[in-house]
């Protein structure tokens, strides 16, 4: 039997996220069809019921819609592959979209595989979000994961998991939940994250639209771009003075969020008071 790891080389994507029941159920659908003189990998599409060509990214998508139905329970009904989104005379394609359970018609999740770096990843996502109004986002690229929940269309808030089928987003963002039960959900280990980039996700999130602090922030422009010592050729990061094994992460987190609100300046522009 063909095995899943063998269409990751040389790519960035991967299938660690998935565990050996999820891989195992994706590589006995494929088959080897002869095209050209050479053997090219199939499978059927879980949603789309059709014969399509394996890729990386593609095998990405049908684990992830294999864990969407068999561990989230969503129904192949709510499904689409490709949705068609619309920009003007511009149409793009998302990869991954679950439909609303009481609106069939209007998207409430959507999924991006093809763009296997965060950063681009989420951009598109933002992008789906807000042309179609769709409140929760997901990206993978089969190694790392990240869930966003659309609170406007310039603030992407991360949050712990995605709604099962029997769920509301309200019962993830209004969840109670332990010490031991955050220690579980630690982003670094469950979504293969590493603290710089989660850290660096949320400068980027939270400064998106305020340039000026982002100029004013002597601490963002230390952490983002080093600083040079006479001693150290090539500089360091504050990123750099990380610990490897992440177990203080909370600790860590404040400490750089105190940080930074010391260091940071007053913007030139004065904040738009909350309502």
């Amino acid at each position: 039997m063909v095995q899943l790891k063998e269409f990751f080389k040389n790519s960035n994507y991967s299938d660690s996220l998935f565990n050996e029941a999820e891989i195992s159920a994706i590589e006995s659908r494929i088959n080897m069809r002869e095209a050209k003189g050479k053997e090219v990998p199939y499978t059927t599409c879980l949603i789309r019921n059709k014969e399509i060509k394996l890729t990386p990214e593609e095998i990405v998508r049908q684990l992830y819609v294999y864990r969407l139905i068999n561990t989230y329970g969503y129904p192949m009904s709510r499904l689409q592959a490709e949705y068609a989104v619309n920009f003007g005379r511009e149409v793009k394609r998302a990869d991954i979209v679950i439909m609303d359970k009481d609106k069939p018609t209007v998207p409430y999740i959507i999924i991006e595989v093809k763009k296997p770096k965060l950063s681009d990843g989420k951009e598109q996502l933002r992008s789906y979000c807000n042309a179609t109004g769709a409140p929760i986002a997901v990206w993978t690229n089969g190694e790392q994961i990240s869930h966003y929940h659309r609170k406007d269309p310039n603030y992407f808030e991360n949050i712990t998991a995605l709604p099962r089928a029997n769920e509301k987003l309200s019962d993830i963002l209004g969840e109670q939940i332990t010490y031991d039960e955050l220690k579980n959900r630690d982003k670094i280990a469950n979504e293969r994250r590493s603290l710089c980039s989660i850290i660096k996700e949320a400068e980027d999130e939270v400064l998106a639209n305020a340039p000026q602090v982002r100029a004013a922030s002597p601490f963002m422009q230390f952490f983002t771009f080093g600083i040079k010592l006479p001693k150290m050729k090539g500089g360091f990061k504050v990123r750099d003075l990380l610990p490897s094994n992440e177990t203080n992460v909370s600790l860590i987190l404040f400490a750089i969020i105190f940080l930074q609100l010391t260091l940071m300046k007053k913007p030139s522009v004065s904040p738009v008071p909350l309502t």
